[in-house]
């Protein structure tokens, strides 16, 4: 990875009976490798859950920019047109083409619940080659029979 480069992860479920199981995991490991790691979530409603994503990186860059999100709309306006859209019209710009996400939506995803910063704070379990983590379908009490 470069100087300024940045990994992403999807870190699993971030419910208040999920999260412990995997996504604190993974951000308490990334924090250990990386100067620099943030835990967001989203609702993502074909997942029935709640769910995060860490990012991690040794740049300030996103340290410096992340909480800003006035920022997103403009470059959302400026990185965005519908040229790659089949049957869309060229000249749609911006976040008129995206269907969920924005600087509202980016705001939501960054503003954690107290419950939830909490968890990422204590420095807990951590996953290695010897203790890996993983969600079992009976976290969510699903059962399958035979």
């Amino acid at each position: 990875m470069n100087e300024n480069g940045i990994i992403l992860t999807q870190s699993g479920p971030a419910g208040l009976l999920t999260a412990p199981v995997v996504c604190v995991p993974i951000h308490q490991t990334m924090k250990r490798v990386f100067q620099h790691t943030l835990t967001y979530r989203i609702e993502v409603p074909s997942f029935l859950d709640v769910y995060s994503f860490t990012l991690s990186t040794n740049s300030d860059l996103i340290r410096d920019n992340y909480f800003r999100s006035e920022l997103i709309d403009e470059k959302i306006g400026k990185l965005l047109d519908a040229s790659h859209e089949i049957g869309s019209d060229p000249q749609v710009k911006g976040a008129d083409i995206l269907r969920c996400y924005d600087s509202e939506t980016h705001r939501h995803m960054i503003m954690l619940p107290k419950w939830f910063r909490h968890m990422l704070s204590i420095d807990s379990a951590f996953i290695t080659d010897s203790s890996p983590k993983s969600l079992s379908p009976f976290c969510f009490g699903i059962h399958f029979s035979h």
